[in-house]
């Protein structure tokens, strides 16, 4: 299993209930560029992010001069739920969480200082914004 550097690296509690993601997925989607299985589960200690088991299916690999097809994990890791919502996936079996839109969440949270932003002038870039600070 080949795991990804950085923050998408399985925790040791995930990684140690593998056999148990398996069985309890939350979806199973299908990637058709790969052949590949994708098996989602809910992590033990991440709220904002999803698990993801990237399966490879009938494979096929040279095991001492013969040719053995078989299924393997080819990485395991973490993504925001709407990466999973990509036309490239097609759903086989449960339900995704709805996708939540970054932009409406940005804008629905106020910027740092609670002041608006400014632009190179220094006067906030938004006519509404202008208003409140007279």
């Amino acid at each position: 299993m080949r795991q990804k550097k950085g923050t998408k690296r399985l925790d040791e509690a995930d990684r140690d209930r593998l056999t148990d993601v398996l069985a309890s997925s939350v979806a199973i989607l299908y990637e058709r560029a790969k052949s590949a299985v994708v098996y989602v589960f809910e992590p033990a200690a991440r709220d904002d992010q999803l698990g993801k088991l990237f399966v490879l299916v009938d494979v096929r690999r040279k095991v001492r001069r013969r040719a053995v097809a078989g299924n393997y994990l080819r990485s395991a890791g973490y993504v925001q739920p709407g990466n999973l919502a990509e036309p490239r996936y097609e759903l086989l079996w449960g339900e995704l969480p709805p996708r939540r839109d970054a932009t409406l969440d940005a804008v629905r949270q106020p910027p740092r200082g609670g002041r608006p932003s400014t632009g190179r002038s220094g006067y906030p870039a938004c006519p509404a914004a202008r208003e409140s600070l007279t």
